[in-house]
């Protein structure tokens, strides 16, 4: 593996950690934290890789019948990834530092960000340099997109007055498991060609959701000036 092909693997998650550790306005998550975090997430794409080869060597994965195929990307894609993820913020979702809605957004990409790094190599190394570009495009990103949002109901769930906190981080997952099985659903369904340009729209509107849901975030931090302001008068 080259220099550049282990850069390609590995810049765009160090890219968009970068974002979101710079979009968390108002108290910044210790860094060693975040470290292991990125780490823990990079653990578990081995048992999900592993996981999903298994799976596909029952004929889920390679198949031309709709439900195997579906319910493939549905389950030991979108699932399984997003399980794994989530198990890993058990960490930092009990610790002091977890203070504010926003980190639950910032600890679930750092998560997100160590298993598209990890994976983004494991890719690279097989496929080579075209792989890696068009990761930069698409994996990476839906892995980010995917992660603000389980990490946008996790946020939630530690302050949740109406609804019970797993009810809420339930939903995370559903939402984004869904999601992302549907997005690699278009990408590995054997039927069309065009088929493919429908995971494009789901990232976009990933994208778009995960967008409002950071923006919604940090208007609600407790840390936010104008909520300072307000209980201090």
């Amino acid at each position: 593996m080259t220099i550049l092909l282990y850069i390609l693997a590995v810049l765009p998650g160090l890219v968009i950690s970068y974002f979101i550790y710079r979009a968390d306005l108002y108290e910044k998550e210790s860094k060693p934290l975040l470290l292991v975090c990125f780490a823990l997430g990079a653990l578990v794409t081995y048992p999900a890789i592993l996981m999903e080869g298994y799976a596909e060597t029952l004929g889920w994965g390679n198949s031309r019948n709709f439900f195997k195929v579906f319910f493939f990307a549905l389950l030991f894609v979108g699932l399984l990834e997003e399980f794994f993820k989530m198990v890993c913020l058990i960490l930092p979702y009990f610790r002091k530092e977890f203070n504010e809605p926003f980190d639950g957004i910032v600890y679930a990409v750092m998560i997100a960000m160590g298993f598209a790094t990890l994976e983004n190599i494991i890719y690279a190394n097989y496929y080579g340099i075209q792989t890696a570009l068009l990761r930069i495009f698409t994996a990476v990103p839906a892995h980010g997109a995917f992660a603000v949002m389980v990490g946008y109901y996790v946020g939630l769930s530690k302050e949740a007055k109406k609804e019970k906190p797993w009810i809420l981080i339930l939903r995370g997952l559903g939402l984004t498991s869904f999601l992302h099985g549907l997005y690699d659903f278009f990408i590995i369904q054997p039927y069309a060609e065009w088929l493919m340009s429908l995971a494009t729209l789901v990232l976009i509107f990933c994208l778009y959701l995960s967008y409002k849901m950071i923006k919604a975030l940090q208007t609600a931090s407790p840390f936010h000036p104008d909520k300072i302001k307000k209980e201090n008068n």
